[in-house]
């Protein structure tokens, strides 16, 4: 067993795993006039991991150094069973450091070794950084590493790594995007931003020109798209986000739907797409959704028979191409006619009771709009996870 000890530089000696107990960690890393604040969250993230069956955790990143002001803690919670590995960590529990956080289960060796493997890599491609084994039950042996992971399983971790569970204590919960129609001030943004705000998301409405010329004139379309590509790339990197949330209205609809289109080769988007709210929407039903499925975690259309706007859209694509000169196929009524579900990916959500220009009533937004939002949070991350156990 490899104890801690820090050499001249205030670091571990690189190339190794450093096993020790919560108590010697806490005695080593959590002491100090600015690491002392950290201590409480440390302890709560052992607790919560021990009560839950946990038996180790492997930290990395810059507090397992002696740096007085530390940036990041890297953190793989390895369970006993993949059963045991829950859906979320709550955000109270942790102070004012960030957190990064990983599940990993003892039945799934493999993965925890290929998760070591990028804890260990540095960003130039060399390998060596030390971790830190923290032992939760001393029954147990410091973990061996006998996986190294081939270049694919290596990408794939990388992308996990990215979406990971990124915790602070200030409960943000996303970034909610929202994209308006045309011909219109876009008011109901006033009554949706406090509403999602006291429930903790970042609100970003993307706000344009919007004149009704933009429903046949692709030029000016092609500019919206582009203005929402870079508003996008540029929320994602002010805010440091990997996972958001989109509600698009009407031609914000169309906006979406082209801008995925732009990307459909693209491995990743900027920031990967929790949930996506479609209302009054005048996308076609033929739009291929399901492309989009490692970008998107869930789609939830609103639907209403009621909706006469969406309803006057050009059903056939010689009108669509002559009228509105579109030649993607992007345009369409399902605001109007639905959408088919696919299971726990696209919903269609029907209310006759809506009308194009009131699908953000009060009501709506408390009971209909915010549920779905809070409840995929994360639903990206977790898809991924899922689907690196069963490689």
């Amino acid at each position: 067993m490899r104890g801690i000890k820090f050499d001249n530089n205030g670091e571990l000696e690189r190339g190794y795993i450093h096993t020790c107990s919560g108590e010697e960690f806490l005695n080593t890393f959590c002491l100090g006039p600015h690491r002392e604040d950290y201590k409480n969250a440390v302890v709560n993230v052992f607790d919560f991991a021990k009560d839950r069956g946990a038996r180790r955790i492997f930290i990395g990143g810059s507090f397992i150094t002696s740096k007085e002001y530390p940036r990041d803690f890297d953190c793989l919670i390895v369970f006993n069973q993949e059963r045991d590995i829950p859906d979320f960590i709550d955000s109270s529990i942790i102070g004012d450091i960030q957190f990064d956080i990983l599940f990993a289960s003892e039945d799934y060796p493999q993965t925890v070794d290929a998760f070591l493997d990028l804890f260990q890599s540095e960003r130039n491609g060399m390998s060596g950084k030390p971790i830190v084994e923290v032992l939760l039950d001393s029954r147990i042996e410091e973990w061996k590493i006998h996986y190294t992971p081939d270049m694919e399983e290596k990408e794939i971790i990388k992308k996990a790594y990215i979406n990971r569970t990124i915790i602070q204590r200030r409960k943000v919960r996303g970034v909610l995007f929202t994209i308006h129609g045309v011909n219109t001030n876009a008011y109901w943004n006033s009554k949706f931003a406090p509403l999602a705000c006291s429930q903790g998301w970042i609100f970003a409405p993307f706000i344009y020109e919007n004149p009704i010329w933009l429903l046949f004139r692709p030029s000016l379309r092609e500019k919206v798209v582009k203005d929402f590509n870079d508003y996008f790339y540029e929320i994602a990197k002010k805010y440091e986000i990997t996972s958001a949330s989109i509600v698009a209205h009407s031609f914000g609809t169309y906006i979406l739907a082209k801008y995925l289109l732009n990307h459909e080769y693209e491995e990743f988007l900027p920031i990967s797409i929790d949930s996506v709210v479609l209302a009054g929407s005048i996308v076609s039903r033929e739009y291929n959704w399901l492309k989009y499925t490692q970008k998107i975690g869930r789609i939830l259309n609103i639907s209403s028979p009621n909706d006469r706007w969406v309803k006057l859209m050009p059903k056939c694509s010689f009108l669509k191409k002559r009228i509105m000169r579109e030649k993607d196929g992007i345009f369409g009524r399902i605001g109007y006619t639905g959408i088919n579900d696919h299971k726990n990916y696209i919903n269609n959500r029907e209310i006759p009771m809506l009308k194009h220009c009131n699908v953000f009533e009060d009501e709506v937004l408390e009971r209909v709009y915010m549920p779905f939002l809070n409840s995929n949070i994360g639903v990206v991350t977790r898809r991924f996870i899922k689907d690196l156990r069963h490689r």
